[in-house]
């Protein structure tokens, strides 16, 4: 993804625009977790409004 992150406390957070999370449906970036994207999208009220993925960070 080409986008912004930033990480703090633990947790890894991306910024997804329209085009980047059509991008990551389209090559099914988020594998199982597919369903919360799309849930996500459609609660979004404009369609340009980014979403913020939130990862948790573990090794």
């Amino acid at each position: 993804m080409r986008n912004k992150t930033y990480a703090k406390d633990g947790y890894f957070y991306q910024l997804l625009r329209q085009e980047d999370w059509q991008m990551a449906l389209d090559r099914s970036y988020f594998g199982k977790y597919e369903n919360e994207l799309l849930e996500s999208i459609q609660h979004l009220t404009d369609e340009e409004d980014p979403i913020i993925v939130k990862y948790k960070v573990s090794l």
